[in-house]
């Protein structure tokens, strides 16, 4: 479950109008909480 997701396909949301190439990256923070992080590109 930890590492890279790539965005393979979305539903259109207001929120996301106009960004593309949606990664998440799943890690360990130092806390043993779960770290999630995302990016994207503008289209």
């Amino acid at each position: 479950f930890m590492g890279k997701w790539y965005e393979a396909e979305r539903y259109f949301s207001i929120v996301d109008f106009g960004a593309k190439c949606g990664t998440f990256n799943y890690s360990a923070a130092d806390n043993g909480a779960l770290k999630i992080e995302h990016s994207q590109i503008s289209a």
